[in-house]
């Protein structure tokens, strides 16, 4: 008997490279088996298709940073 996995999307991340390309974050939970790269790519476009209409349609989103914040957050990525 066959179940069918549970996936349930949690955040999307947008970052620069070092180059003109742009690093895609998919955070998600899951049962079962991970998803695929067609149901992350499906995950990834809804959930920025929901943030840019919300941007565009001027209603409340947390864009994440402050300009009068004490603390900072930096993410450093190492290669090995």
């Amino acid at each position: 008997m066959s179940r069918e996995a549970i996936v349930a999307p949690i955040s999307v991340s947008v970052s620069r490279t070092y180059g003109d390309g742009l690093l895609i974050a998919v955070h998600y939970s899951y049962e079962g088996k991970p998803a695929t790269l067609k149901r992350r790519t499906a995950m990834a476009k809804e959930m920025l298709r929901e943030a840019l209409d919300r941007l565009e349609e001027g209603e409340p989103v947390d864009l994440g940073f402050s300009e009068d914040s004490v603390r900072r957050i930096r993410t450093d990525k190492i290669e090995a």
